[in-house]
Order: structure tokens, then C-alpha cells, then sequence
């Protein structure tokens, strides 16, 4: 955790853009370094545990993501595996829906989601389109078994984003 405090800093300080993954989620940590957070993303339970509210759909997925806003963080976005994610920013809350898929192992999906979302954030996208990209990598990842095998592809995401 001493780590993560360190990285998130020395960004910060360097004018980088910080996205963390607060995953597993600890409340003693990860709160000290929240203003020097652009974006926060977190799953339900990790949400609930960093902000002591459960966590249960897309209304509660809001109010956490408000919670991390008041703690400090730019903006927040809360994954809700099957039910999206909802994406928290200035005063606006934003529901992303999921991508419908079969199911397999839902093993990587989380981490799909963060890379996608990472990438299309360097690559200049906006906040909505960078969670709808992630919850597509997600949606791609839990459709097969497995982790590393699992991760999207850019074909992948165009079949289910159009041109990316």
C-alpha cells in the first residue's frame, strides 16, 4: 500500500493524470490519497468498503461515487458487473450500461475494464466513452474462461463499439 501511496504522488506531483484501481479496497490507505486522484474506480464491494455504504445497484453505485467525489477524487466510476457501471463526475452521475453477454468467468473482467478505460483516457477520449470502452473490455473478458486469455482484443471491442 506504501507503494501505491508513492506511485499516486509522484504522478500527481508531475502533472500525470491518476487513475487507481482501489483493489482490495482499504479504507486506511487509499482515503489519504483521494485529492490526488483524477479517477477512482472500484467495484461494488470495494465501493462499500471505502465509503461504508452497501452497495447494491445503480442508485447506490451513484451515491458511492459521490462519496469518493466528497472525499476528493475528480470523478469516480463504480462497476456493477451484469448492471454496468456508473460514472460519477462534476455533479453528474451517469449510468453505462453493460454490453449483454454469456457469461463465462468473470475472473479478469474488472481489470479489462480498467485497462480499456486507462487506454482510451491517454488516447484523449472523454469519461463516458473511456467507461463505455472498459465496460465493453469487461464484457468481453467475462465471455471467456479464464484471465490473461480472456482480455479483449481491439477487434474485440470494435465488434461491440463500432470504429474504435
Amino acid at each position: 500500500m506504501r507503494a501505491v501511496q508513492a506511485v499516486v504522488d509522484a504522478a500527481h506531483r508531475r502533472g500525470s493524470r491518476v487513475i487507481l484501481n482501489a483493489a482490495p479496497a482499504s479504507a486506511t490507505v487509499f482515503t489519504d490519497i483521494f485529492e490526488a486522484v483524477d479517477v477512482l474506480v472500484v467495484n461494488e464491494v470495494e465501493a462499500g468498503a471505502l465509503f461504508g455504504l452497501a452497495v447494491n445497484g445503480v442508485d447506490d453505485a451513484a451515491r458511492a461515487g459521490q462519496a469518493a467525489r466528497q472525499a476528493g477524487v475528480g470523478a469516480a466510476v463504480v462497476t456493477l458487473g451484469a448492471a454496468g457501471a456508473v460514472l460519477v463526475y462534476s455533479d453528474e452521475a451517469r449510468h453505462i450500461p453493460a454490453f449483454p453477454v454469456q457469461a463465462v468467468d468473470a475472473t479478469a473482467a474488472g481489470d479489462a475494464f480498467v485497462g480499456a478505460f486507462g487506454l482510451a483516457m491517454l488516447r484523449g477520449a472523454d469519461l463516458s466513452f473511456a467507461a463505455r470502452m472498459g465496460a465493453a473490455a469487461g464484457a468481453v473478458a467475462a465471455s471467456r474462461a479464464g484471465a490473461q486469455r480472456s482480455l479483449p482484443t481491439p477487434e474485440d471491442l470494435e465488434a461491440l463499439l463500432g470504429s474504435i
